[in-house]
């Protein structure tokens, strides 16, 4: 921090020291530095705040997030007793060749559509903050 400062005693110069010396580069702190005169033996003190940026807290997140899976189309009617005739032929409008099948299913009302499973995957919801204050930019907290 001393080469932040500008202390003048006149041509006789000083020495000036700081606590902490260098920066800790993270959180908010003070800073105390003390100048005193080769020559005369005075001094002066000055202290300030130093907030520095610091790497983001990773904060590992996964949670089950359900989806559709295994789609196949599907057919639904309602199946009821019926007698049917089967014919071999057709000629027109005319059938030929016909017999008479009783004890038969036909169906009715019928849906067609997509029938799906309900699946379940892990999905990522990690995230980034700043326990010691700052705003978080990408993976880095500011002042």
């Amino acid at each position: 921090f001393t080469s932040n400062l500008n202390v003048s005693f006149g041509p006789s110069g000083g020495t000036t020291v700081c606590d902490p010396a260098t920066s800790r580069k993270t959180g908010t702190y003070t800073v105390n530095c003390t100048s005193t005169s080769n020559t005369n033996g005075q001094s002066t003190s000055v202290s300030f705040t130093a907030r520095h940026s610091y790497t983001a807290k990773y904060n590992a997140c996964s949670r089950p997030e359900p989806y559709s899976c295994n789609c196949r189309p599907y057919r639904q009617c309602e199946i009821y007793a019926c007698d049917i005739w089967i014919c071999e032929d057709y000629y027109g409008d005319v059938a030929k060749n016909c017999h008479y099948v009783p004890g038969g299913t036909c169906e009715r009302n019928c849906s067609e559509g997509t029938k799906c499973d309900t699946c379940t995957r892990n999905v990522d919801c990690s995230y980034y903050s700043c326990p010691q204050g700052g705003i978080l930019r990408g993976t880095t907290c500011y002042y």
